[in-house]
């Protein structure tokens, strides 16, 4: 694992797509939506795509990716420039103001956004298709796909959860929960 830079930005707004993966005998290819960048690799398919723009600092921890191809979200300040924008824990960046940086070590994408024009900088990010944006009341903002335990979740978010069994039988994990409508629901997090 590499080392962990603090960053910070904000996003003042975004914009969502799907970033396809086009196979062209066997390789990885092009399509013309995403013609300025390479594809992403085999297991970045079908991942949603946003752009957030975000005011320096940025307030995320980065993390090289395994491997070092790509860098990811590993944390964000609740109180930094990120919280609340669309960033989350688990995204990948895939570019940063223009210029493709999906497969790029961390160094070098830290380097791009030091580098970066402005007071604000314009990553591109990528998610799982599918992915829910949960919001822990500490402020923490993570992604997950839909039937994804909370328990590690929680535990990445530092969100304290108690716990007196682990198969959720004794209700000290139940936590509520708001849906995007406002809707109440309780859910047992281990």
């Amino acid at each position: 694992m590499r080392a962990l830079l603090a960053l910070c930005l904000l996003s003042a707004g975004a914009r969502a797509f799907v970033w396809p993966h086009v196979s062209t005998r066997g390789g990885r290819g092009r399509s013309a939506s995403a013609a300025s960048a390479s594809a992403p690799s085999e297991d970045e398919e079908g991942l949603m795509v946003t752009i957030a723009k975000v005011r320096r600092p940025l307030g995320v921890i980065l993390e090289e990716r395994e491997g070092g191809r790509g860098v990811e979200v590993l944390d964000i300040d609740p109180r930094g420039n990120a919280a609340g924008e669309d960033v989350l824990v688990g995204d990948r960046v895939l570019m940063v103001d223009a210029q493709q940086c999906g497969d790029e070590g961390f160094d070098a994408v830290a380097g791009r956004i030091g580098e970066s024009a402005g007071d604000r900088v314009e990553l591109t990010l990528g998610r799982r298709v599918g992915t829910v944006r949960l919001i822990w009341p500490n402020g923490v903002q993570s992604g997950a796909l839909p039937g994804e335990p909370l328990r590690e979740l929680a535990r990445k978010a530092r969100h304290p959860v108690k716990y007196a069994c682990t198969s959720g039988s004794c209700g000290a994990c139940e936590h509520r929960l708001r849906t995007p409508g406002d809707e109440i629901r309780y859910t047992r997090i281990c």
